[in-house]
């Protein structure tokens, strides 16, 4: 399913946040966008739920000039831990120790560069999952820390808001 809060593509920058709400842990990046659906109203930026559509999300990513990415993954970190990287870092096998839920994002990304929609900015936020089974709700751990790790995304908007905004 894919929600959408804000003005459209006249957006600068689009959230998005990916994942399977019925595979645990695998649904916090649709659980964070959904969050900040409800939280934030910021001019210039839309929030997307992509949930697990994979390419059928190839058409929002031409009409951005920033991504932000918000997904989840598995380092072997604690459950919570936030981590950054760039498109790259997944097309160049840089990140062996980050295994996502699935290759839906590096295949998604890899389209759109090909189709030349990429948009010039792009992070992906990967988020430490504690379990992915088949069943809904995210984990006790992650539920425990939805607060800190949604301040942490939202400065990250900011940062990225910040940037657009003067680009104008």
């Amino acid at each position: 399913m894919v929600t959408t809060v804000g003005d459209g593509t006249a957006g600068k920058l689009l959230v998005l946040g990916i994942g399977n709400i019925m595979c645990g842990d695998d649904g916090v990046g649709s659980v964070i966008a959904e969050q900040l659906a409800e939280r934030l109203q910021m001019p210039g930026v839309d929030i997307v739920n992509g949930g697990s559509v994979g390419l059928g999300l190839l058409y929002l990513l031409a009409e951005y000039p920033a991504l932000l990415v918000v997904d989840a993954v598995d380092a072997g970190a604690e459950p919570g831990e936030l981590f950054s990287f760039r498109p790259e870092d997944l097309a160049q096998g840089g990140m062996q120790d980050i295994s996502f839920h699935q290759s839906g994002l590096a295949v998604l990304l890899s389209r759109a560069r090909l189709l030349g929609i990429l948009p010039p900015q792009v992070k992906i936020i990967g988020i430490q999952v504690s379990r992915i089974v088949p069943e809904a709700g995210l984990s006790a751990e992650l539920v425990a820390k939805l607060d800190i790790i949604l301040e942490k995304i939202r400065g990250e908007i900011e940062h990225y808001h910040s940037q657009c905004m003067s680009c104008q």
